[in-house]
C-alpha cells in the first residue's frame, strides 16, 4: 500500500513537474512571436470639440478579401509621442491603456460582422507629464470571413493589430484648466462615507469606505473593484478633478480594493493608494478621496451610474500634501 502511495506521489510530481515546462515553453514562445496585423483594415483619429475626446474610425480598406469586424468588443486604445520622444505605454507596460470608450459601439457589435466602425475615446491622462504629445490609435479586432486572419497570441483571443492610418497632436494640460467628464445624473449615497489618512510613506495614503448608516440593509458588493481616485484644490482654489468612472490621480499600493469573492458582502474596505504627482506643480493642496461602491442589500440604491451600478460615496474628511 505504501509503495503504491509513493508511486502515486512521483506520478503526479513527474506530471506537475511537465506541465510546468510545457507552460513556460508555450508562453515564451508566444513572447518571442511577432504580432499579427492586418492591413486590410486601417484605423484613424480625428479631433472633437473637447481636447481630450477623438473620434476612432476602422475601416475595411481592401474590398477584395472575405473578412469582417467580428462580434466580439473592439481593444480600442491610444498610443503617444511626447516632444521627447518618449512613448506612452513603454514597451515593458504595453497593457496600460490611455483611452476609455464614450458610449458602446466598440463593446456591443450590432450587427455582429460589420466592415467598418466608429465610435470616440477619451484620453485617460494618468500619468502623462504636461506637454505636447502626438497620438494614433492602437487598436485591434478579432476578424470573421474565410480570409480571416487569426494572431498568433491566443491569450487575448487570437485578436490582430490594426495599422494607424494618421495621428493628431494634443496638449496635455495642466487639471484645473480641463473641465473633468462628469455625469450630471450620478447618484451619492450618504449611508456610506469614505476617509483619508496619511501614512508613513511620502504620497501614500489610507483610504477606508465604510456603511455609517446601521439601519440600512446594504453592503459593498466586493464581487466589483471599489474605484478610488483623488479630489485636489490648490492653494489658489483651484480644483483638480478626474473624469468620471476614470482613475486619473491614484494608484493602488495594493489589490485591496480589487474583487474579493472570498468576502463578497462586508459593510467597510480599505486599502493604501498613492497620488499621482506627474502633472501636479509644487505647492500645497488639499486632497479628499473619490470613491465609488457597487451596493448589495433590500436597501440598495436604485438607479446607480456607470460601470456595473455603481454609486458615490461622499468623503467625510480630507488632509492636506506638499508636493516639494
Amino acid at each position: 500500500m505504501r509503495r503504491r502511495s509513493l508511486a502515486t506521489i512521483l506520478i503526479g510530481i513527474i506530471v506537475a513537474v511537465g506541465f510546468v515546462a510545457y507552460w513556460i515553453r508555450v508562453h515564451t514562445l508566444a513572447a518571442a512571436r511577432k504580432d499579427t496585423v492586418d492591413r486590410d483594415f486601417v484605423a484613424t483619429i480625428q479631433k472633437t470639440e473637447d481636447p481630450y475626446e477623438f473620434e476612432i474610425s476602422i475601416k475595411k480598406t481592401n474590398k477584395h478579401v472575405d473578412k469582417k469586424i467580428g462580434g466580439f468588443a473592439v481593444v480600442a486604445d491610444l498610443a503617444l509621442r511626447d516632444s521627447k520622444g518618449r512613448v506612452f505605454p513603454a514597451e515593458d507596460d504595453v497593457n496600460l491603456s490611455y483611452a476609455v470608450e464614450i458610449g458602446e459601439t466598440f463593446g456591443i457589435i450590432m450587427p455582429p460582422y460589420m466592415d467598418s466602425l466608429t465610435s470616440k475615446v477619451r484620453l485617460i491622462r494618468r500619468d502623462l507629464p504636461l506637454g505636447d504629445y502626438i497620438i494614433q490609435p492602437r487598436i485591434r479586432i478579432l476578424e470573421d470571413g474565410k480570409d480571416r486572419l487569426r494572431g498568433t497570441l491566443y491569450c487575448d483571443g487570437g485578436t490582430v493589430a490594426v495599422p494607424a492610418g494618421n495621428s493628431v497632436k494634443v496638449k496635455v494640460q495642466p487639471p484645473w484648466m480641463v473641465k473633468p467628464l462628469e455625469d450630471a445624473n450620478d447618484v451619492i449615497d450618504p449611508d456610506f462615507a469614505a476617509t483619508i489618512a496619511p501614512t508613513s510613506m511620502p504620497n501614500v495614503f489610507l483610504i477606508e469606505v465604510k456603511r455609517v448608516n446601521k439601519n440600512s440593509d446594504k453592503a459593498i458588493n466586493s464581487h466589483h473593484e471599489v474605484f478610488v481616485d483623488f479630489d485636489l484644490v490648490d492653494e489658489k482654489g483651484r480644483l483638480y478633478k478626474g473624469d468620471f468612472q476614470i482613475r486619473t490621480f491614484a494608484k493602488e499600493v495594493s489589490d485591496d480594493f480589487a474583487p474579493n469573492d472570498a468576502s463578497p458582502y462586508p459593510t467597510s474596505r480599505k486599502g493604501k493608494v498613492r497620488l499621482i504627482t506627474t502633472s501636479l506643480s509644487t505647492g500645497t493642496y488639499t486632497i479628499k478621496p473619490s470613491v465609488r461602491v457597487v451596493e448589495e442589500g433590500k436597501d440598495r440604491v436604485e438607479n446607480p451610474r456607470a460601470e456595473a451600478g455603481s454609486v458615490k460615496v461622499p468623503a467625510a474628511n480630507s488632509v492636506k500634501v506638499t508636493i516639494p
